[in-house]
């Protein structure tokens, strides 16, 4: 089986959360390549952590720094804006 490259899309909500569920039940058949939330940057970076995503995108530019701290020393990326 191949591995599918996943995005998930405000992973924080329901649906994002109910589809990081579906992968993290599976992770060997994904990889997660971006995550995204606007406001939710806790819950971003613990999904991030949890699915081991390469990057994620944060909506609101003022918690970019609070994000990025949080993930220090993951390797994964953070970027932010709308």
């Amino acid at each position: 089986m191949s591995i599918k490259k996943v995005c998930i899309l405000v992973v924080t909500v329901s649906i994002g959360q109910s589809a990081a569920d579906v992968i993290a039940s599976s992770p060997e058949q994904f990889d997660v390549c971006t995550l995204t939330a606007h406001e939710s940057y806790e819950a971003l970076a613990e999904a991030a952590l949890r699915l081991k995503a390469q990057t994620v995108i944060i909506g609101n530019a003022a918690h970019e720094d609070v994000l990025r701290e949080n993930l220090k020393g993951s390797g994964i990326s953070v970027l932010s804006g709308v």
